[in-house]
């Protein structure tokens, strides 16, 4: 099974890039371009039972 990873930027270039090379690299990346999207995504794993492994923010 592949490592959850939850990225959140604003800047939508950085996001679209990073998740291309995460999902190359074998990841399970989840985009988020706001602090509520990412709480949001955060809370709704976590209720779902399957939280992420790593949260990156800002990049």
């Amino acid at each position: 099974m592949a490592y959850r990873i939850l990225l959140m930027d604003d800047e939508p270039a950085i996001c679209e890039i990073t998740g291309i090379l995460l999902k190359k690299l074998g990841y399970d990346p989840t985009i988020a371009f706001t602090g509520e999207e990412t709480l949001e995504a955060f809370r709704k794993a976590r209720e779902d039972g399957i939280p992420y492994d790593v949260i990156i923010l800002d990049l």
